[in-house]
């Protein structure tokens, strides 16, 4: 009796596939898996640079004779990654680094008293000198993978990481 009912069962869902009246739905576990369950898919959508200026100073050589002039920090500065929106920094700085810049830090920073640049001046000449951050914006979104193997909606983020210091003279 069961054979006969699946040859029934399959000659009809034959017979209405050639008539064109039925349509049948792929069951829901048969859905091919899009992602692995826990993992996360991060989408950049465009960077940007800039600088931040960190200080300023004019170097003078105030001798006789040419001679080097320095220019060191006088207070500790830093500048400091940051995002916005739900997603934290600490989920999307591997990708950043990987997808936007390698360089980019979670801090980068010029200490009190270290050394930032030298320049050789001649006697009675002056230079101005600008110190600071370059940074890197950058903007995405990011989609985790839930249990059924599908990712889940997409959560916009923003961010700003230094990438380095610059001294312009």
């Amino acid at each position: 009796m069961k054979t006969t009912m699946t040859r029934t069962a399959v000659l009809l869902s034959t017979a209405g596939l050639i008539a064109g009246s039925a349509v049948f739905a792929a069951p829901a576990s048969a859905a091919v898996t899009e992602c692995e369950p826990g993992s996360t898919a991060t989408t950049f959508t465009g960077s940007t640079t800039s600088r931040e200026t960190a200080g300023t100073a004019t170097l003078t050589n105030s001798s006789t004779v040419t001679a080097p002039v320095g220019l060191t920090s006088e207070r500790s500065v830093t500048s400091q990654a940051s995002t916005k929106g739900p997603v934290p920094l600490s989920a999307i700085l591997p990708a950043v680094r990987t997808e936007v810049s390698p360089l980019a830090f979670e801090t980068a920073s010029w200490r009190a008293g270290q050394s930032i640049f030298q320049l050789t001046l001649p006697a009675g000449q002056s230079h101005d000198v600008t110190y600071g951050f370059n940074l890197m914006s950058f903007s995405g979104s990011q989609q985790e993978c839930g249990l059924d193997g599908r990712f889940g909606p997409a959560t916009d983020f923003s961010g700003t990481v230094p990438t380095g210091t610059f001294v312009d003279f």
